[in-house]
C-alpha cells in the first residue's frame, strides 16, 4: 500500500487496523498486499476491458442480467479495496448503469439489491482511507461548486417541500451538485499521484468501451425482435434509445482518436454510427451524423501524411455514402415520420422548451426546481424520472432560473477555458465529447442524467486538469500524429 503522502489521521488509522488484523490473524498482511497485486495487474493489463466487458454481456445475452450486474459490482469492490486508482472503477459503473436498460420501466425494483451499494459505500470508505490524499483545486472546482448551490436552490420559493425532499428529486438535486462536487474532490485527490501508464488515453478507452457496449446493447435489443424488424426494416421503439444515443454520441470522438493511430479502429467508428441510426432516435440521427463528420475531419487533422489518401478517400466515398443515408434513413425512421418529416411542427420539445420558459417566468431568481412535478400532466416519463424539458436552455432556465445560468455558466466557462489551455490532439477529443454532450442536452436530459453521463464528465475533466499547458504547434506536412503520453 502507498504510504507517500498519506499523512491524514483516516489513513493512519487504516494502517493501523492492518496491522492489528496482521497480528491477530497471521499472513492477514499478506494476503491484502497479495490482494493488491492482483488488481493493480488486472487493472493494467489488456484483460481488464475484454474481461469487465463479457462479465456483463454474456448473462444479459442469457436474460441474465442481475447476475451479471452482481459480478460487476462484485469487481468494483474488489478495485476500490484494493486497487490505489479510481479510475479503475469507472468502466464497471458504466456497466451498471447499462444493467439498467434491462428495468428502464421498474428501475425501483433494483432497490431490493441495497445490501450490495452499502458493501460499495463502505468499500469506497476504506479506498479514501487507504489511498485518497488532500484535493487541490484543477481548474474547475469554483463551477463545480456554483452548480451545487444552484441544483440545491433551484425551485426555492416555487416547489413544496414534499417534491423537494422527494427521493427521485433528491437523487437529481443532489447527484448533479454536491455529489458530483465529491466526486471532483475524490478524483482529484488522487490525480497527482505518478502512474505508468497515459491517463488521458485510459479515459478515452473507458469512454470507447462504454459506447461498444452500448452498441451490444442495441444490437442485442434487435437481435431479441429481429423478426418484427424484418417485416418493414424500420427502427423499433424501445424507452432507453435516447440514453443509447448520448452514450453512443460521446464514444465516437474516442473511436476516432484510436482510427487516427490504427486503421482498424474505423470499424468501431461505422458500427457507433449504426447503432445510432438504429437506436431510431432523431436527436442520435442528426448530432451522430454531425458528429462523425467532425471525428473524421479530427482523423483527417491528425494524420498530415494521410491527408491525400483520406482525400481521395472521401471524394470516392462521398456519392455513395450520402446515397445510402437517403435511401435509408426514410426507411429506418419511418415509425418516427410525421407527414413524411422527421420533425413536426407539432413536436411535443417545442411544447416543453416554451413551458421552461414560462416557468423561468414564473420564478427567474430560482426557477421551479428539478423535482417539481406541475408540469406532470404533459410529459410521460419513466420511473425514477424527473420532469424534463428535453432542452439544456430550458432546463436550466426552468428549473433553476438565474442561479442556475449563473451555476452552469460558470462551469462551462471553466471547462471550455481549460480545453484551450491544455489543447492538444488528445484534448481535442475530449473536446469533441464534451461538445457532443452538450449537443445531446439540447433535445434529451444529456448532461442532467448525474449516472453515468455527469459523472463521466466529471472524470473526463479531472483527466483534462492533469494534462500540462501547451502552446499551439502548426502541424507540418509529413509528421507523425503520434500518442501524447502524459501522466497524472
Amino acid at each position: 500500500m502507498e504510504q507517500t503522502g498519506r499523512g491524514h489521521g483516516f489513513a493512519r488509522m487504516f494502517d493501523r487496523v492492518c496491522a492489528f488484523l496482521d497480528e491477530r490473524v497471521g499472513g492477514a498482511a499478506a494476503l491484502v498486499a497479495a490482494c493488491q497485486s492482483a488488481a493493480d495487474r488486472f487493472w493494467h493489463s489488456k484483460l481488464y476491458f475484454p474481461v469487465c466487458f463479457l462479465m456483463l454481456a454474456v448473462f444479459m445475452a442469457a436474460g441474465l442480467p442481475v447476475v451479471g450486474g452482481v459480478l460487476v459490482m462484485s469487481t468494483l469492490i474488489f478495485l476500490l479495496l484494493f486497487c490505489d486508482d479510481l479510475l479503475s472503477i469507472l468502466f464497471p459503473v458504466v456497466l451498471l448503469a447499462m444493467v439498467g436498460t434491462e428495468f428502464y420501466d421498474e428501475l425501483y425494483s433494483l432497490l431490493r439489491f441495497w445490501w450490495i451499494g452499502l458493501l460499495a459505500a463502505a468499500a469506497l470508505l476504506v479506498h479514501i482511507g487507504a489511498y485518497a490524499r488532500a484535493p487541490r483545486n484543477g481548474g474547475c472546482l469554483h463551477g463545480m461548486v456554483a452548480v451545487s448551490v444552484a441544483t440545491l436552490l433551484g425551485g426555492l420559493g416555487f416547489i413544496s417541500r414534499e417534491e423537494y425532499f422527494s427521493p427521485t428529486a433528491l437523487y437529481y438535486s443532489l447527484g448533479l451538485g454536491v455529489v458530483m462536487l465529491l466526486v471532483y474532490l475524490l478524483c482529484r485527490s488522487e490525480a497527482d499521484r505518478p502512474r505508468s501508464y497515459d491517463v488521458a488515453e485510459r479515459m478515452l478507452q473507458i469512454l470507447y468501451a462504454g459506447g461498444l457496449f452500448t452498441g451490444f446493447v442495441v444490437a442485442l435489443f434487435y437481435a431479441r425482435h429481429m423478426q418484427e424488424f424484418l417485416q418493414d426494416f424500420a427502427t423499433i421503439y424501445f424507452k432507453y434509445r435516447n440514453f443509447s444515443a448520448t452514450m453512443l454520441l460521446i464514444a465516437l470522438p474516442a473511436a476516432a482518436y484510436f482510427a487516427a493511430h490504427d486503421r482498424r479502429h474505423f470499424l468501431s467508428v461505422a458500427f457507433l454510427y449504426l447503432m445510432m441510426l438504429m437506436t431510431g432516435s432523431r436527436s442520435g440521427l442528426i448530432f451522430g451524423t454531425a458528429m462523425l463528420l467532425l471525428c473524421l475531419a479530427y482523423v483527417y487533422y491528425c494524420n498530415p501524411e494521410r491527408r491525400a489518401v483520406y482525400r481521395r478517400v472521401g471524394l470516392i466515398s462521398l456519392v455513395p455514402a450520402v446515397t445510402l443515408l437517403i435511401a435509408l434513413v426514410p426507411r429506418l425512421f419511418a415509425s418516427r415520420m410525421v407527414d413524411g418529416a422527421l420533425i413536426s411542427p407539432d413536436d411535443s420539445r417545442y411544447t416543453f422548451f416554451i413551458q421552461g420558459l414560462l416557468d423561468f417566468v414564473k420564478n427567474p431568481l430560482f426557477g421551479c426546481g428539478l423535482g417539481s412535478m406541475h408540469n406532470a400532466p404533459i410529459f410521460l416519463g419513466v420511473e425514477g424520472s424527473i420532469v424534463w424539458y428535453h432542452n439544456l436552455i430550458a432546463q436550466i432556465l426552468g428549473s433553476m432560473g438565474l442561479v442556475g445560468v449563473v451555476g452552469y455558466g460558470w462551469l462551462f466557462y471553466d471547462r471550455v477555458r481549460l480545453l484551450w489551455r491544455k489543447r492538444s490532439r488528445t484534448t481535442m477529443a475530449f473536446a469533441l465529447s464534451y461538445f457532443a454532450m452538450l449537443l445531446i442536452s439540447m433535445t434529451n436530459p444529456g448532461m442532467f442524467c448525474p449516472m453515468p453521463n455527469a459523472l463521466l464528465m466529471v472524470a473526463m475533466f479531472v483527466v483534462v486538469e492533469r494534462q500540462p499547458d501547451t502552446v499551439a504547434v502548426p502541424v507540418k506536412a509529413g509528421s507523425v500524429c503520434t500518442p501524447e503520453r502524459r501522466l497524472f
